[in-house]
């Protein structure tokens, strides 16, 4: 499992030794991503878009969601065409049909889409981000590792969020 902390400085010195202090511990396999400086929140949005680090994106809620609401807004629509006649079967048929291509349509919008929307927790550290602060993200694949990265970047001043990837 990966464990991803996201990680807020004040500044470039309190990062650098959240740094060191995971260093500290003699984890092997730690992957840091640092975003010095960023200007705004706005700024650091679109600097994301470009990383290409997919796990700091909203891809996976994003495409929950598209999976959602397809099979809602597809089940009634297909009810609906086939209720009217339009549809060449009964309601029933209408209502999976319907379902099945409105999942396939909201996996395929929200996946487009969803690799462009940050990651709510990094969103909510991220709110009213100013010039010289610093962002981490760091990969762990065990639980204790990202518990003691947590530790050390908590200890070094910065306003922690992380999550579970399965």
């Amino acid at each position: 499992m990966d464990h991803i902390t996201f990680a807020r400085f004040p500044d470039r010195k309190h990062a650098a030794a959240g740094i060191r202090g995971m260093r500290a511990h003699g984890k092997a396999g730690l992957r840091i991503s640092v975003h010095p400086s960023s200007c705004d929140a706005v700024a650091f949005d679109q600097l994301l878009q470009h990383s290409g680090d997919l796990t700091e994106t909203g891809l996976r809620h994003s495409l929950v969601v598209g999976t959602a609401a397809g099979v809602t807004f597809g089940a009634v629509f297909g009810s609906l065409l086939a209720w009217a006649g339009i549809f060449p079967g009964s309601v029933s048929q209408g209502l999976v049909f319907g379902a099945f291509m409105g999942v396939l349509l909201g996996i395929v919008m929200m996946a487009i889409f969803g690799v462009g929307f940050m990651d709510q927790r990094l969103q909510r550290l991220a709110r009213g981000l100013q010039s010289g602060e610093v962002v981490l993200t760091v990969h762990t694949l065990d639980r204790n590792a990202a518990a003691n990265v947590r530790a050390a970047l908590v200890s070094n001043g910065a306003r922690v969020a992380q999550k579970a990837i399965a």
